[in-house]
């Protein structure tokens, strides 16, 4: 099991309470281990880039849709059938990073924060309230798969690749969600305050 945080942090540490904590430290099937994040002073911070979260949501939809048609066949079609495997397997990579681009985009922009690790990076944006916290227990979890595709690519067991297209594919697609309606409202606020103001 992974060790939870305290999660007793408040809104006078910058925290937002409402999302609580993710894991920081420990490791399972999936474990990664967990650095501090650097803060990245009190700079300005430019504003969200929209082509590069857009580039990146077409990305991971694009390989969600190859995932799925890969999941669609028999299980023992797709074991049997190499070239099958490495495509899902590429695919996953090209989405989990994917994610990672855009979640480290976040934390730079809206947390002003700079991720010492990858998993570290959802930590930072759900405790800006960008995404909830079992979400974000969840997104760390694929950190260490992507890990596996990239760094043991022959240790990865074909078999669990074929449970993850059948079973997990639904947290990339509520990530995205989440951050795209996190960006909403924030663009909904941002738009609404000239107005507020002028009314004062």
């Amino acid at each position: 099991m992974l060790e939870q945080a305290d999660g007793s942090a408040s809104k006078a540490d910058g925290v937002n309470p409402r999302v609580g904590s993710i894991p920081t430290s420990g490791t399972n099937f999936w474990g990664v281990s967990y650095l501090g994040s650097k803060p990245m002073g009190r700079a300005p911070v430019a504003p969200i880039n929209l082509e590069l979260v857009r580039e990146k949501a077409t990305d991971i939809r694009y390989a969600l849709a190859r995932l799925r048609q890969y999941g669609s066949v028999e299980r023992n079609t797709f074991l049997e059938d190499e070239t099958t495997v490495s495509a899902a397997k590429y695919q996953f990579v090209v989405a989990i990073e994917a994610a990672q681009a855009l979640c480290n985009h976040l934390a730079a922009r809206i947390a002003r924060q700079a991720p010492m690790s990858y998993g570290d990076c959802y930590t930072i944006i759900q405790r800006a309230g960008v995404i909830p916290p079992g979400l974000g227990e969840r997104l760390v979890s694929m950190v260490k798969f992507r890990n596996l595709l990239v760094h043991k690519y022959g240790k990865v067991d074909d078999a669990r690749v074929y449970e993850i297209m059948g079973s997990d594919l639904g947290d990339l697609e509520e990530y995205l969600d989440e951050v795209l309606e996190y960006l909403e409202r924030r663009r909904d606020d941002e738009t609404e305050k000239p107005t507020r103001d002028k009314a004062q």
